[in-house]
């Protein structure tokens, strides 16, 4: 049902209002009343410093449109300079520039500015937060000078009035002094808690200002927000700068403190209690950057670039399991030779850690750490300092392979393989050339951080030293696959393979080079994980030509020697005199393993062909195509059809040499279904001696139409779970056979040969449990709550002409006066619906390429209907609304009345989304329903209310209007 609380929260704050008006007809009295949205519209994808809440800089974006290499697509002066991260939410981007807060469009468009909000020129490292509080969305902004400013998200107008002082901002002090506080990086953490919002960040002192000797003002700071103005909730000068951005740890506060090489202490703050954690673990020397929180474990780094992981213990306890580096590992010495003042990113695998200056170096450095054991993986070096932190970017559609980017302090930017640390070819210039590394003008400040890189809604944003946004966008990876090799006859004595090759990007790719080899020593770990010195013995060579996203089958010819041999297949090899190098490393899933044997045999799944829509408890035909790609005659051959990977039909069929045979049946569709998965396998207990059994089965999945019949307001369907189950390869069987030979000496040598069949793959099944949600809420604006002003009158006063006598009735009723109206006047209508869900965010990752996703995209609501009921019940009107805000998939749309146009008298016209009431009918609630559905995979419907209060008809205003000239 519609929130309300909102509204009553903000009554008698109004009746105060209105009164002081119609006595002074001067009191400026402004609240501000957003919708009444939950927190599960701060969805965004950066809404805050570090990317969320647990500072983790991690991008696991599907981003269907953006791979890399990257191409820029605008830029945007920002007018100043910037040194923080920008965030994006709802549909923007903002970043403190200079002075002031700008909010940027997706599209490159300055949307906004805030007024001046420091009287520092120099900008400030503190990013803005987005989020949701009872009061409406609101950014938060931390400024140099030690100012917490909270702005309106749509115009960046200030929101507070602190009490007192009459600002329209929260001066932090821990300690006086604020002529000399001239340093705050933290930026607000937001955590709303039992309905209040509370904000957490922290401060500290001079920074190369210029400004007489600074004043330590260093402290952490508690704020509740509560809507008008903010109150301290705790406040405490601490022994080290608190420059680092709090975090939220399970259910409490952490951050940290700066106290350059001595000891530090954390900052643990619960915010159950509204008190600082006792007994926390003391470091070596002073937290400079971020926590990063993971679970139960916490990440930091100190300014001498030791790496700590501590977990949290059920008693609520930090327990301190590894530091790094080790005495054992090969940056052992960094220590005491490094200068750090940045955060570590946790990814799949490893800590990264950007190390400003590395062991007395001019340049910088990253450094890869296990989380398991603390080991020192990797390092990569710079010969620029780093002074902005990293971005740990994992496309969803890339194999599971992630990315780091890296800023030096030059300007460079750079896309590096999170597993090995090496560079990848991820930007393209105007011309087209694939490029290492982007040269953006750098900070002219040596003392400045370098801006955060982001990725958000498709776009990699990058802010250069100037102070101007570059926004970029990807073509996509490139990306070739070998997907399968078998041995094909053409009826003559010749050796043939036929290779399945794809290419997985954007653009169309010709003289691809292909190669074949015998194998000499043991092939690398499947799925790449592994890099094993490997070899092979060249055997044949040729070029492929492939389309953006196409998948061809290649016929090659072997010599006779490649018969009874271990063989590789490798679409572009590196190394190769035609490689494409701008392709993505590592390559593991560019070759493909395979043997030639004397007596070829191969049975292909070639298609399975069933329903595109079922229907719950209908037959249906499914016809599958199944061929044997040999010279032999095969009898009795296993064909087993499988639902949700249950065996449910089991038959024997005979295939001739070459034949292709089309098998059917009448399916049971069960009664109750989502999507199911149906399968067909020709031998699976694999007793034929095939050559590859990668193509011996095909899947189909059926959607199943499961709309409800009837939509009730007394039982909707607001949420649905459903399974689906998907096949994907786990490794490959193992294989052994028993090699004997007779040495010099008549002594017979035997010894037991293994190797993996790559043409035996193990498929398993796994179910998935994806969830679909829909929410509405609904506003009502009658817009009588703006008083007008007879000596400053507006062309909207015409939309408030009963407020002189709604405004008090509305104070002693209790209403809010936006929804209390005259009988005859209309009133405006706003819903507001999220559709959220987790469709095919989960699937099962194996080898080559499985599982392979269902696709499908689902939407959110198709029909908004309003019905509307007069004060004496009766239904006055139904109608259809229109989208006028949002998106028609995943997310919040806007929907709102028609927009219909009156014309006057006087040739004026106005334009209005309204339902008007009629002038007759009598005081009392006039009902609104609002009835959302079609949305998703199961239609989701639900519904809300609104009530507008009727007082009055609009003749009272007419008669008081002639009143009141006739005494004038």
């Amino acid at each position: 049902m519609c929130a309300m609380s909102a509204q009553k929260m903000t009554a008698f704050r109004r009746l105060f209002a209105a009164l002081a008006f119609m006595i002074a007809w001067s009191l400026s009295f402004h609240w501000n009343l957003m919708g009444t949205l939950s927190p599960a519209d701060l969805q965004a994808a950066v809404p805050r410093f570090g990317v969320d809440a647990q500072n983790s800089r991690r991008i696991m974006d599907p981003l269907e449109k953006t791979g890399f290499p990257f191409q820029k697509i605008w830029s945007c002066p920002l007018g100043g300079q910037a040194e923080s991260q920008p965030i994006y939410a709802q549909g923007s981007l903002y970043v403190q520039a200079g002075q002031r807060l700008v909010k940027v469009s997706t599209d490159g468009r300055i949307e906004a500015q805030s007024p001046i909000l420091s009287q520092s020129e120099l900008p400030s490292g503190a990013s803005p937060t987005y989020t949701w509080t009872p009061y409406g969305h609101r950014i938060y902004q931390a400024t140099r000078d030690h100012r917490l400013w909270a702005l309106d998200p749509e115009d960046l107008h200030p929101l507070w009035k602190v009490p007192l002082s009459g600002e329209l901002f929260f001066e932090l002090g821990a300690a006086g002094r604020p002529e000399r506080r001239y340093r705050v990086t933290a930026s607000p953490l937001v955590i709303n808690y039992q309905g209040k919002p509370y904000i957490a960040l922290g401060t500290g002192h001079g920074d190369g200002t210029g400004l007489p000797v600074q004043f330590a003002d260093n402290g952490f700071f508690v704020l509740e927000d509560q809507g008008l103005y903010p109150k301290i909730v705790y406040a405490k000068s601490m022994a080290g700068e608190v420059t680092g951005s709090p975090v939220r740890f399970g259910q409490s506060i952490l951050a940290t403190q700066n106290t350059g090489d001595q000891p530090s202490q954390l900052i643990q703050f619960s915010y159950e209690t509204m008190r600082l954690l006792p007994d926390l673990p003391s470091l070596e020397a002073g937290i400079p950057g971020s926590p990063t929180a993971e679970g139960d474990r916490v990440y930091l780094a100190d300014r001498e670039s030791r790496l700590y992981c501590f977990q949290s213990s059920d008693a609520g306890t930090m327990k301190l399991l590894w530091t790094s580096p080790r005495q054992t590992d090969p940056d052992h010495d960094r220590i005491s030779k490094s200068y750090n003042l940045k955060s570590p990113v946790a990814g799949d695998r490893y800590v990264y850690l950007p190390i400003q200056q590395y062991k007395d170096s001019c340049g910088g450095a990253v450094v890869a750490v296990d989380k398991n054991t603390g080991r020192t993986a990797a390092v990569k070096t710079f010969n620029t300092p780093l002074r902005s932190n990293l971005l740990y970017w994992q496309p969803a559609d890339d194999n599971a392979r992630a990315y780091l980017l890296v800023i030096e302090s030059d300007g460079a930017a750079s896309l590096l393989d999170a597993w090995t640390l090496e560079p990848v070819p991820g930007f393209m210039s105007e011309d087209g050339t694939h490029q290492m590394k982007l040269a953006l003008v750098p900070m002219s400040s040596e003392h400045g951080a370098a801006p955060e890189p982001i990725i958000a809604d498709n776009l990699l944003l990058l802010i250069d030293g100037e102070g101007t946004l570059h926004a970029f966008q990807g073509r996509g990876p490139v990306n070739f696959i070998c997907w399968s090799a078998s041995e094909s006859k053409s009826g003559t004595d010749a050796i043939q393979v036929r290779l399945q090759l794809s290419n997985a990007s954007r653009l169309d790719y010709t003289g691809i080079p292909v190669t074949i080899g015998e194998l000499n020593g043991p092939p690398p770990s499947a799925d790449g994980s592994e890099t094993e010195d490997w070899q092979e013995i060249r055997l044949t060579e040729t070029t492929v030509d492939l389309p953006a996203g196409s998948t061809e089958s290649l016929l090659v010819q072997l010599p006779s020697e490649a018969i009874n041999k271990t063989l590789v297949a490798q679409i572009n090899p590196t190394g190769h005199p035609l490689e494409k190098t701008e392709e993505i490393k590592p390559r593991s899933d560019n070759r493909c393993f395979f043997r030639i044997d004397g007596n070829f045999l191969d049975l292909e799944a070639i298609a399975l062909n069933g329903p595109a829509m079922g229907i719950p408890g209908k037959r249906e035909s499914l016809k599958a195509l199944l061929c044997n790609r040999s010279s032999q005659d095969l009898a009795k051959v296993r064909i087993g059809w499988y639902q949700d990977g249950q065996l449910i039909r089991e038959e024997l069929q005979d295939f001739k040499p070459w034949e292709t045979k089309t098998l059917s049946w009448l399916w049971q569709s069960p009664k109750e279904a989502d999507i199911l998965q149906l399968k067909v396998w020709a031998d699976p207990g694999e007793t034929l001696p095939e050559q590859d059994r990668l193509n011996n089965q095909k899947d189909l999945y059926i959607r199943f139409e499961n709309k409800p019949m009837i939509q009730t307001c007394a039982d909707p369907m607001e949420r649905k779970d459903w399974n689906v189950v998907y096949s994907y390869i786990t490794g490959y069987r193992q294989k052994q056979r028993l090699d004997c030979h007779v040495d010099r000496y008549g002594k017979m040598i035997c010894k037991t040969v293994k190797w993996t069949d790559y043409s035996s793959p193990i498929w398993e099944q796994k179910t998935v449990r994806y969830t679909e949600s829909l929410s509405a809420n609904a506003q009502i604006s009658t817009l009588q709550g703006n008083l007008p002003d007879p000596k400053h009158p507006r062309d909207s006063d015409e939309d408030s002409r009963g407020a002189w006598a709604i405004i008090p009735y509305a104070a002693l009723k209790g209403y809010d006066p936006d929804t209390v109206t005259r009988a005859g006047y209309g009133f405006g209508l706003k819903v507001t619906t999220r559709y959220t869900t987790d469709w095919e965010t989960k699937i099962p990752k194996g080898l080559k390429g499985t599982a392979y996703p269902i696709g499908g995209t689902l939407k959110g609501p198709t029909q908004v209907i309003a019905e509307f009921y007069d004060t004496r019940g009766y239904k006055a009107a139904e109608t259809l609304l229109q989208r006028t805000g949002g998106t028609d998939g995943t997310g919040q749309a806007i929907w709102e009345l028609p927009e219909t146009t009156h014309r006057f008298s006087d040739g004026r016209s106005k334009s209005q989304r309204k339902h008007f009431t009629l002038p007759d009918i009598p005081d009392g609630e006039y009902h609104v329903l609002i009835k959302v559905s079609g949305a998703g995979q199961h239609g989701l419907y639900s519904c809300c209310t609104q009530t507008v209060h009727i007082f009055g008809t609009m003749y009272d205003d007419q008669y008081n209007k002639i009143r009141r000239q006739a005494i004038t």
